[in-house]
């Protein structure tokens, strides 16, 4: 799934949630959702880009979003997680790897790092604040 297409899914999602709590328009949306986020208010303009599938919230408003629609974060963010029904795998077999997988191979070439994609807003959110944190100390 492409970035855009992602994108365009979560617009879907969020118009969903939006209508099943009686939430009409952006402009009311916006209005609920300053109201109960503590961090910094978000413009109309950000709120239409999401309704549009322009762009995504970042994570703590999309915690706020989430609780806003009394919805899971990661489905509002990703929709619904892969289905589990898959086999167990016979000692030393591996998972093949998918669309879905990040995959990291330092330079070193020693090591790769799959991620699923439960897990990817969490290790791009990780990423985010270790690379802030070398930018401030650098």
């Amino acid at each position: 799934m492409t970035t855009k297409q992602m994108k365009a899914a979560f617009a879907e999602r969020l118009k969903r949630s939006m209508k099943l709590r009686d939430i009409p328009n952006g402009a009311e949306l916006c209005r609920r959702f300053n109201l109960l986020h503590t961090g910094e208010q978000v413009a109309d303009q950000a709120i239409y880009k999401w309704l549009g599938g322009k762009t995504m919230p970042r994570p703590d408003n999309m915690r706020t979003l989430a609780k806003l629609l009394d919805v899971d974060e990661h489905l509002l963010a990703y929709g619904p997680s892969p289905s589990l029904k898959t086999k167990p795998l016979a000692r030393g077999e591996n998972y093949p790897l998918s669309a879905e997988t990040i995959e990291w191979v330092p330079k070193t070439g020693a090591l790769i790092l799959t991620i699923n994609l439960e897990d990817r807003a969490g290790f791009q959110e990780v990423t985010v604040r270790v690379a802030s944190q070398n930018a401030e100390e650098g």
